[in-house]
């Protein structure tokens, strides 16, 4: 067992779901009224991904310089939230990581030049989603560039039994769309 795991508390969310169920007999007659709660925790802490493909892992390891991967680790722990744009000024970054304005600047272009970040005006840069993005990625790609969005496989969910009694309505409180 991890050991890590019995001296750490993990403060999450406790996330409900609620449903009513009716089922009916008759038009305007109730039999039974039951509430189902189904749930999930989140975790209270924020992430940020660095998304794995074998792209990646081969430009991380295999390309970036350890300065590069600094500066990669930098950005990943300070991207804020839903936001494709990291500003990275040397005197803070420099004072942050511990590099020289040198190893600063060849970090930058060693990111640039691998497709993690691009220019786009002095100090700002554009991250690159398709490797790290903070937050929902897909509500991303939605708004800026819905056509960008590419289905690779379907996927069904939903009761997998037919209801027992004659008939039976759902009315969710709760929808996992509007998450």
């Amino acid at each position: 067992m991890n050991p890590f795991i019995y001296s750490y508390r993990l403060p999450v969310i406790r996330v409900i779901q609620s449903s009513t169920i009716k089922t009916v007999f008759e038009e305007d007659v109730t039999l039974d009224y039951e509430e189902l709660r189904k749930g999930y925790y989140s975790d209270q802490r924020l992430s940020c991904k660095l998304y794995y493909d074998k792209t990646t892992e081969d430009l991380v390891f295999g390309v970036l310089s350890p300065s590069s991967r600094d500066l990669l680790l930098h950005i990943t722990y300070t991207l804020k939230k839903n936001q494709d744009i990291v500003k990275l000024r040397a005197v803070d970054v420099c004072k942050a990581v511990r590099f020289s304005r040198p190893t600063f600047y060849a970090s930058i272009e060693q990111l640039i030049k691998n497709g993690f970040l691009a220019r786009r005006c002095m100090n700002e840069y554009w991250i690159n989603p398709h490797y790290l993005f903070n937050g929902n990625r897909i509500e991303y790609f939605k708004k800026h560039n819905p056509a960008a969005l590419q289905i690779v496989a379907h996927q069904k969910r939903g009761a997998t039994q037919p209801p027992k009694s004659p008939i039976v309505e759902v009315q969710p409180k709760f929808s996992f769309d509007s998450l």
